[in-house]
């Protein structure tokens, strides 16, 4: 007997330095990744700032690789790099953008909210859209947890909360797996 515990905890410490290790490399390879988008930034923008004019094939490929490939169009994304938070700008321009438009020939504020976003009623709308969606993803979230307190209640077995949870929302993942796919 005492073997058998004797070698549950080696498999859980290999196990567990077998995670640490994992983690740490994900962390070492993040920070890398961080590193050389400095230093490319860093390089593209000098050769930008340099004396002799850049192609205009090379200057939107170094906006299109500073961005990492987000459909951003290269106005879109020198104005973006001109404002006071130019990472955080390009993040939130990147989410919010089918709901803003971009109007390069409006001075200094080129960001837009598109037409039919502009009334507030709309907005409020939207803001109640999506909380309501929130709610039902939180409610899907804890649907295990619901149903199998429920099925416990009326004296019903673990299948048919399973059930029940596969029928109300087997349904909505249909239509979101398109969306799902689209973001990666």
């Amino acid at each position: 007997m005492e073997l058998e515990q004797a070698l549950k905890v080696a498999v859980l410490l290999v196990s567990a330095i077998g995670a640490w290790k994992v983690l740490s490399e994900i962390t070492r390879a993040r920070r890398t990744s961080v590193r050389d988008d400095y230093r490319f930034a860093k390089e593209f923008l000098t050769d930008l700032r340099a004396k002799e004019p850049m192609h205009t094939y090379l200057r939107d490929k170094g906006y299109e690789a500073l961005v990492s490939g987000s459909p951003l169009s290269t106005r879109e994304i020198e104005y973006l790099l001109s404002l006071p938070e130019p990472v955080r700008s390009l993040r939130e321009y990147a989410s919010g953008r089918k709901y803003l438009q971009h109007a390069s020939t409006a001075g200094t504020k080129q960001l837009l909210i598109k037409k039919q976003y502009r009334k507030s009623w709309v907005l409020n709308a939207l803001l109640w859209v999506y909380l309501l969606l929130f709610l039902g993803a939180y409610t899907a979230a804890w649907s295990p947890l619901l149903f199998a307190t429920i099925s416990q209640q009326l004296g019903l077995g673990t299948v048919s909360a399973l059930a029940v949870t596969l029928l109300a929302f087997w349904p909505r993942r249909i239509f979101l797996l398109p969306a799902e796919l689209q973001c990666g």
